[in-house]
């Protein structure tokens, strides 16, 4: 099985690009997972992912120990792709096979989306049965700031 990053553009006016997104916060309780990825070259600007439920599984990778990812992107998109994309739904998902295996098959890999968003900083990788809502925000800096 070979992973395929393809490129996903939920926000299609093209706000997201020409930045560098850093991971903010994520919110896990049970009403909701939100990633919150913050523009590294205009602090106010923030990507807001909501998912309005709770989600099979997540995790949060540092860049540094998620190199082949990272290399697999650089090849396929170039070497500055961070500043164009920053969501993916991987295919033939590895993620997705690693949580079939642990769960011994428990879950339907037909029902399950893994999504990943790319920072600056961080890798989030999200396996949901839905897509989230996305959206771009701006926030007031406080004084001092």
């Amino acid at each position: 099985m070979s992973e395929q990053l393809i490129n996903w553009e939920p926000i299609q006016d093209g706000e997201v690009k020409v930045t560098n997104y850093a991971l903010n916060s994520i919110i896990d309780d049970m009403d909701k997972f939100a990633v919150f990825l913050s523009s590294i070259n205009d602090p106010a600007k923030r990507i807001y992912i909501l998912f309005d439920h709770s989600v099979q599984a997540y995790r949060v990778t540092p860049r540094k120990y998620d190199a082949e990812t990272i290399s697999m992107l650089k090849k396929q998109w170039g070497p500055r792709f961070d500043e164009e994309q920053v969501f993916f739904k991987p295919q033939k998902s590895s993620y997705i096979q690693w949580m079939m295996d642990e769960s011994y098959n428990a879950w339907n890999p037909d029902h399950i989306t893994h999504f990943a968003f790319i920072a600056s900083d961080f890798v989030i990788d999200v396996a949901s049965n839905y897509e989230p809502q996305i959206s771009i925000i701006y926030t007031r800096s406080e004084p001092g700031e």
